[in-house]
């Protein structure tokens, strides 16, 4: 299955933000945008200026080439090779899975919010 310039992009973003303990709130704060703007990349809406990649890019230490490189390598470091295809697509689940148990942990924070705030209106 050959995975589109656009969701390779964003798993690229989230990957270099995981690796550099950002979140999107965090990364936009860094980046002096709303994380309205991280939130449309990440979800495919929009994509980021090349400029703003190379901000990205030094931020979460990767090489601009990181965000368009076709590679499976998703470290940054190109010159490294991978010893098989499976080690490298497992490494990339690894990734995936740790992004995906942030953002789970970000809506469980939001709903604690959402849930707190309910309780003070039922309160009053």
């Amino acid at each position: 299955m050959k995975i589109k310039e656009t969701d390779r992009l964003i798993k690229k973003i989230k990957l270099a933000m995981l690796d550099a303990g950002l979140n999107q709130v965090a990364l936009a704060k860094k980046l002096g945008i709303s994380s309205t703007s991280v939130s449309q990349w990440l979800s495919g809406k929009t994509k980021p200026k090349y400029s703003t990649l190379e901000a990205l890019g030094k931020i979460t230490d990767k090489p601009i080439n990181y965000f368009f490189d076709n590679s499976a390598d998703v470290n940054g470091d190109h010159n490294i090779v991978q010893s098989s295809v499976g080690e490298s697509q497992n490494h990339d689940l690894q990734k995936e899975i740790q992004i995906l148990k942030k953002e789970l942990e970000v809506q469980r924070y939001k709903l604690e919010n959402l849930e707190l705030k309910i309780e003070k209106i039922q309160k009053k």
